[in-house]
């Protein structure tokens, strides 16, 4: 039997996500991350990646404070969100990069205090493949996050564990080098 879909998977995220006017259960997991971390409320600009359908963006939206950036970027179109800008684009594109600097120029924000990916690759039912094409997306994001994280940013992305510990290990090490950098260089 197959994993349950959309109307189909009444688990309490879902429920409780369609409760609150989120667009995914997914959301969830970010309101239990900044419940327990508090990195929203302090951060002043925001980069969703392969935010679609923007459950992540909501989240952001609602706990940043007013004078905010929030930005997602999804491959898929992104149903507009009041207070953030969603663009249309592959983050492993040289364009994608241009207009997050062309918004990021605009809006006066020279890094972003969190960057946030969320993303699964639409692949259904290969579990292996879909692992491992997640882990990649969750590299191409770890590239972007390199060039627009502050220093001292918060990086939150999901990795999916499966039959490859090494490229884990490989990202937690990537992560960890990220995070010592931008705390350590200035821009």
């Amino acid at each position: 039997m197959g994993k349950a879909k959309g109307k189909h998977r009444l688990d309490k995220y879902y429920h409780l996500a369609k409760e609150h006017g989120y667009r995914s259960r997914a959301s969830w997991k970010l309101v239990q991350l900044n419940s327990k971390f508090q990195f929203l409320e302090s951060a002043r600009s925001v980069l969703d990646l392969c935010a679609a359908p923007g459950g992540w963006m909501q989240v952001a939206v609602q706990r940043v404070p007013v004078d905010h950036l929030v930005i997602g970027v999804d491959l898929a179109p992104i149903a507009p969100i009041r207070g953030a800008i969603a663009i249309q684009e592959d983050i492993t594109k040289t364009e994608c990069k241009s207009r997050i600097k062309k918004l990021m120029g605009q809006h006066g924000c020279r890094a972003f205090d969190v960057i946030l990916h969320d993303g699964s690759p639409n692949i259904g039912g290969a579990w292996a493949q879909e692992a491992m094409s997640q882990n990649a997306l969750v590299i191409d994001a770890v590239r972007l996050a390199t060039q627009f994280l502050a220093p001292k940013g918060i990086f939150v992305t999901k990795v999916i564990i499966h039959l490859f510990p090494i490229l884990i290990l490989i990202i937690i090490i990537i992560v960890a080098v990220i995070i010592i950098y931008c705390s350590f260089f200035a821009w």
